[in-house]
């Protein structure tokens, strides 16, 4: 298994505030490039991908690999991956090497990635971000240029705690509530004019109703004025087993006016069932524990670049 080119794990720093990576950092935005009409920008929850708890296999790495690839997008927050070298695997089974990935040295076994295609975007100050200082695993946040063009963004993954217990509750909501701090607080002076557009896109662990219906640790998010969730624009859920929608792509008012699917109330926002597709749902040969490839399914909006 050879190294692959720009795949970066995150070195965290023994310093206060956000860590930075040091490593890769992308060419400057080719004047000469075409810029593409439209980005598309999505999460995906992988299942404890190559991690200790989920064993994987060969017909893993090359299904997961092809559903990417055909899912064509521009960046992609991915969740529980174990590390670079499970990555790598996919580079081995198919995955073009234009997709380049900044892994979170945060998380354990379900470490945060940003997946993205090389050739249309570029990522710089890739920062490991504490929301919350008991929370499971930082928020993977970086600058986001597209090539050819002067839109920048930043986008962040996130995986917050998990609903199956009050505690996890309690964490989750502080989570929650961190990331709306750092957002009004410090996204600006981390990014600069670059935060006016900004995603946080995740596995959020909670519905808009709120699992715990009593505790809807979301709603401090739905209640700004100044964000805008696209997985409202879905009736489909997220989350396979419990068929709930808990994986959320979170949008800044101003990047939600380049989003397409704005005004499509029922199909703005696409999440993709593989779990029902002819190929990847029927999973023969693999070792995951669920039926399909993982226990989440990918969701994924269309940006434009010029507005």
């Amino acid at each position: 298994m050879g190294l692959r080119p720009h795949l970066v794990i995150l070195c965290t720093m023994a310093c206060t505030g956000a860590p930075e990576q040091s490593g890769y950092v992308p060419d400057a935005v080719d004047s000469g490039i075409t810029p593409p009409e439209q980005i598309r920008l999505g999460t995906f929850n992988m299942e404890w991908f190559a991690g200790d708890y989920e064993e994987r296999n060969a017909v893993d790495y090359e299904m997961m690999a092809q559903m990417i690839v055909e899912l064509e997008p521009t960046l992609l927050g991915l969740q529980e991956i174990k590390n670079e070298r499970a990555l790598d695997a996919l580079y081995d089974h198919g995955l073009p090497t234009r997709f380049v990935a900044e892994v979170s040295s945060d998380g354990w076994d379900l470490r945060p990635v940003l997946l993205y295609d090389s050739e249309v975007l570029t990522l710089s100050r890739v920062l490991e971000v504490e929301v919350y200082e008991e929370g499971f695993r930082d928020v993977l946040t970086a600058k986001v240029g597209v090539r050819g063009s002067e839109m920048e963004l930043v986008v962040g993954t996130l995986h917050f705690a998990s609903e199956y217990s009050d505690e996890n509750t309690v964490i989750r909501a502080r989570e929650v509530l961190g990331l709306q701090t750092y957002i009004a607080e410090e996204l600006t002076s981390d990014y600069g004019e670059s935060a006016e557009l900004f995603a946080f896109v995740g596995d959020y662990n909670d519905t808009f109703e709120g699992i715990e219906t009593e505790f809807p640790t979301l709603q401090p998010l739905l209640d700004d004025p100044s964000l805008a969730f696209a997985t409202h624009n879905t009736s489909d859920f997220t989350q396979i087993s419990y068929r709930s929608k808990i994986d959320h792509l979170l949008l800044s008012t101003s990047l939600a006016d380049r989003w397409t699917g704005r005004d499509d109330l029922e199909d703005g926002c696409r999440v993709f069932a593989h779990d029902e597709h002819e190929l990847y749902g029927t999973y023969e040969g693999g070792a995951s524990r669920f039926p399909s490839i993982s226990d989440h399914r990918p969701v994924l909006i269309d940006l434009e670049v010029s507005p």
